[in-house]
């Protein structure tokens, strides 16, 4: 996908967040299960999916 790509490029890390979390708050509405999946694969990868993956995980086990 190539606005993936293009907020890779992106210089600073907290712009990359930005940009691939607004991505993922329009894919409910706008993109196909397969281009969201790919987003998600995308932000799971950066410090901010790490932190979210690890606060659902305190939910389920807490």
């Amino acid at each position: 996908m190539m606005v993936i790509k293009l907020a890779k490029e992106l210089e600073k890390e907290d712009d990359q967040k930005f940009v691939l979390s607004g991505l993922l708050v329009v894919t409910n509405k706008f993109i196909s299960k397969g281009n969201a999946e790919c987003i998600w694969r995308e932000v799971a990868m950066t410090r901010v999916g790490r932190i979210i993956f690890e606060g659902g995980m305190e939910e389920v086990e807490g």
